[in-house]
């Protein structure tokens, strides 16, 4: 798996990221003679009369299907403001709904390293809240890798992001940096 590729901005009001899959040529070969595989399958036992069979197929299919559309049209959109965290996944021919999870107190990130033989190493950013007791708690965790350069990317978008908060709640001018 390689990391994803981020395309991320800042409003002023949210940080908005889309993190696109990708996957390597051979993997993409792979993923299309499965399906192609389960379909000719399908056709198979459905032309023998071997309804069964058939079903089982179709049934694997639909799973290889959507592994398939992620890997190879995927799209994991997120929403960041103070107060919300929001992430859609995109699979190319069906849009998963918008989900929104409140923000506590803080908004905490934490990467984890994972590494792969053939890309190198990514990370995966796992957001973390704050309950009343002041604990944290996991809130979202990116299905896709970024690399290190999109990693501090959205780092530098949080921090901007609750540095101009700060600004707004203490009645500061807005800090500017040079």
């Amino acid at each position: 798996m390689l990391p994803g590729d981020l395309t991320a901005f800042y409003d002023g009001v949210c940080i908005y990221a889309t993190l696109r899959s990708r996957i390597s040529i051979i993997g993409k070969l792979i993923l299309l003679l499965i399906n192609a595989f389960l379909i000719s399958a399908i056709i198979a036992f459905s032309i023998a009369g071997v309804g069964l069979a058939a079903i089982f197929f179709l049934v694997g299919e639909f799973f290889v299907l959507r592994y398939t559309l992620w890997n190879l049209f995927g799209e994991e959109k997120l929403i960041i403001n103070t107060k919300s965290l929001s992430y859609q996944h995109d699979y190319g021919l069906f849009v998963t709904s918008l989900k929104s999870i409140p923000i506590n107190m803080a908004l905490k990130v934490l990467d984890l390293d994972e590494a792969t033989e053939d890309a190198g190493s990514y990370k995966r950013l796992f957001f973390l809240s704050y309950d009343d007791n002041h604990l944290p708690f996991d809130i979202y965790h990116t299905t896709l890798g970024l690399s290190e350069y999109d990693y501090r990317k959205i780092i530098e978008l949080l921090n901007e992001l609750y540095l101009d908060q700060m600004s707004a709640d203490y009645l500061m001018p807005p800090i500017h940096m040079n």
